[in-house]
């Protein structure tokens, strides 16, 4: 299976979650029943402060492996703490490094099979947060669902000390070829190339017009679904960014 490499951003969601495993005989109907509780029952109507029109089948809380016993939450993003109903818990999805899926057509079908091809493969998984991403069906056309799978730590770019994102636009640092440059044109360990170059940032800005440059950028699922999550998200996350931070 194709599958791409991202840091993705803290997100923060709320829902109802179930324990079990791939071995129980009753996950079926556990992970089917928790679905249908989160749109029968109104839980997903009764969440606040939603982030996105997407719902969220989030599995962490790993005993082991995919052997072993897992939480799986279904959910919806928030964009701030909130007092949730009863019933209803937030969790934190941290900021890391995900092998990105994307299945065409929204096939409840495609997932299972995705996840059973996910098994086999030799992928270096870190067995933290992985999740589903659906978006809302337009007409009779069902969107692509979005797989993250949470990845390993790169250890070169730990050993570089090198951020995840770039303190000033949030792009992924992925490489030391996109940093940019210091005065002496050595690597700037804190910048993209973007942003930073011969030790001065490359724009005059204030970080609200940082974020309105980097929403069409970043929407269409790249990582965000549409332009009004990415603006709500990254109002969120910038101003935790070494640029703008003023604490």
């Amino acid at each position: 299976m194709d599958y791409t490499i991202v840091a993705m951003p803290k997100r923060t969601v709320a829902g109802i979650s179930v324990r079990t495993s791939n071995t129980d005989e009753d996950m079926p109907d556990k992970i089917g029943g928790l679905w249908q509780r989160f749109f029968r029952d109104g839980v997903y109507e009764s969440i606040p402060n939603k982030a996105a029109s997407t719902t969220i089948g989030l599995y962490h809380n790993y005993q082991s492996d995919f052997s072993g016993d897992y939480d799986l939450k279904v959910c919806c993003a928030i964009s701030k703490d909130s007092v949730l109903p009863d019933g209803v818990e937030a969790t934190v999805i941290p900021a890391g490094r995900y092998a990105k899926f994307v299945l065409p057509g929204g096939s409840v079908e495609a997932v299972g099979q995705f996840w059973n091809q996910l098994w086999q493969m030799d992928l270096d998984r870190a067995y933290s947060f992985d999740y589903e991403e659906y978006f809302s069906q337009e007409g009779n056309q069902a969107k692509d669902i979005h797989i993250y799978i949470s990845l390993q730590e790169d250890d070169t770019m730990n050993n570089q000390k090198q951020p995840v994102f770039c303190q000033s636009c949030g792009m992924p640092l992925t490489d030391p070829s996109v940093l940019g440059t210091n005065a002496d044109q050595s690597k700037n360990e804190d910048y993209c190339m973007y942003c930073y170059k011969d030790g001065n940032f490359t724009a005059d800005c204030t970080m609200e017009e940082m974020i309105e440059f980097c929403v069409p950028m970043c929407s269409k699922g790249n990582p965000y679904p549409d332009e009004e999550t990415a603006r709500s998200q990254m109002k969120a996350f910038f101003p935790k960014l070494k640029r703008w931070n003023q604490g």
